[in-house]
């Protein structure tokens, strides 16, 4: 899919999230699967709609699990109510508030559980595509920054799809990437 290997290129260059000690922590929390999962910030209706997201985003692949597979949408939700300020987490909620309004309006659905993965597919295709809102648009910039961060820094995808050493070895400065890790980033 195209989506994910455009992803995994702006992956390779993302500072946004900076990686605190309390950031770490809340993501290594998240670790196991959450099936019957109750967004502790979120409404009923923006969790289904950040699954949605993360799973539109970073679907399954291959050997590659989903982002909710491994719990981003879980992650995105304390990260939200735990590091968020108050008034940032009033800000996120009313950017959240328009963009599933914008979802809806463009699906031609009633609710986020009618909204197909197609359907999700499409509004972002329309979105990233430059024909949205601005506010709209800024959200789900960082909203996929986010969502990005959050999978690669996930314990699972860290160790079996990142290249990964628990222990490492000498260091070597100017090595050839392919070569080494076969093309993977290291996993933190």
């Amino acid at each position: 899919m195209e989506r994910r290997n455009a992803i995994k290129n702006i992956g390779r260059s993302m500072g946004a999230f900076v990686a605190t000690p309390a950031v770490l922590e809340l993501l290594q929390s998240c670790g196991g699967p959450q099936y019957d999962w109750t967004p502790v910030f979120y409404t009923e209706e923006e969790g289904a709609f950040v699954r949605g997201l993360v799973d539109t985003l970073l679907p399954a692949v291959d050997d590659m699990p989903s982002a909710s597979e491994v719990n981003v949408h879980v992650f995105i939700d304390k990260y939200t109510k735990d590091i968020l300020d108050t008034k940032q987490q009033t800000e996120h909620q009313a950017q959240m508030r328009k963009a599933i309004e914008s979802l809806l309006a463009s699906s031609g659905k009633s609710g986020v559980n009618k909204v197909d993965t197609a359907s999700y597919e499409a509004w972002m295709d329309e979105l990233f595509g430059g024909s949205s809102e601005d506010e709209v648009y800024k959200f789900m910039e960082a909203f996929r920054s986010q969502t990005i961060w959050a999978y690669k820094n996930t314990e699972q995808v860290g160790e079996t799809i990142m290249a990964y050493n628990p222990i490492p070895g000498k260091y070597e400065g100017c090595v050839d990437l392919e070569a080494t890790t076969q093309g993977k980033a290291w996993s933190i």
